[in-house]
């Protein structure tokens, strides 16, 4: 991860876990912007709570590889995909991305 991204934060590294949005305020910290100027992508539901509790924008893709997911349980999101695959630069503006999303 760090050859593509100049911060990488984990939970393990906060006080408290996810739910709890510190990773993603630390995150935001990091990077010197607000957090409601950030885009979480998140596959599991408390990590998604964690990215909206922090303010975040957050496109869920749950992981359904190992059990079932009750999808409604994610409608809080700003978007529920079923893959990274499917954002796109209407999903992006919609979210108030700027610029190039490549």
């Amino acid at each position: 991860l760090t050859d593509t991204f100049s911060h990488v934060c984990s939970a393990t590294a906060e006080e408290f876990g996810k739910p709890h949005p510190a990773v993603y305020i630390s995150a935001a910290r990091a990077l010197g912007v607000e957090p409601t100027d950030c885009l979480a992508l998140e596959d599991s539901l408390n990590g998604a709570i964690a990215a909206k509790a922090a303010k975040m924008k957050c496109i869920a893709v749950p992981d359904t590889r190992h059990a079932p997911v009750d999808l409604t349980r994610f409608a809080f999101n700003d978007a529920v995909l079923g893959s990274l695959a499917e954002v796109d630069d209407a999903l992006w503006a919609r979210l108030g991305g700027g610029g190039d999303s490549t």
